[in-house]
């Protein structure tokens, strides 16, 4: 591996990370308590900085209810999935398969939309948690705050819009 690509990895894995500690209303000394590892260590690694062992990796995958593999999940394979699935998607979808979003939601996602601003990717990981509670009751914690992950992907880096980013991210998360 290059330097480029560890340190990429490095900043999707802090993004991924911070989305659904958000998302699940956990502050920075939650997610310490919960995962039992140092301030120091959560800091570096929500930094960018740190270079977590896998034991680190799969202690906050426990803690964040969310299979490593999606903490580890980078906008470059969330783009190929959605290039190669993007086809079925639109084909196969059925009327589950799309949101109930609140007029005023729908307007601070569209605002919100494609930021590259981290406290703003986090209020799209707690809207996005908000609508997937509202449109997918009754989920496991794992299966949730993966398609709460790949919901607010979808929206953060749209190209497609906000609402099909949103919609795919759902869809592909409950069949991931």
């Amino acid at each position: 591996m290059n330097d480029l690509y560890d340190q990429n990895l490095k900043m999707e894995l802090a993004r991924n990370i911070f989305i659904i500690r958000k998302a699940l209303g956990y502050n920075h000394f939650d997610l310490v308590k919960l995962s039992g590892l140092t301030r120091p260590v959560l800091s570096s690694i929500e930094n960018a900085s740190g270079n977590p062992t896998l034991d680190t990796l799969l202690k906050l995958s426990n803690s964040l209810k969310i299979d490593v593999k999606f903490l580890l999940m980078t906008i470059m394979e969330f783009e190929s999935l959605k290039g190669l699935l993007k086809e079925s998607f639109q084909k196969g979808n059925k009327a589950e398969d799309y949101f109930i979003i609140p007029e005023k939601t729908w307007g601070e996602l569209l605002r919100l939309s494609g930021t590259e601003i981290k406290s703003e990717q986090g209020r799209i990981a707690i809207i996005c948690k908000n609508l997937v509670d509202l449109n997918l009751p009754g989920l496991d914690s794992f299966n949730r705050n993966k398609i709460i992950l790949l919901s607010s992907l979808g929206v953060i880096f749209q190209k497609d819009g906000f609402q099909f980013g949103l919609e795919f991210g759902a869809w592909l998360g409950k069949r991931l």
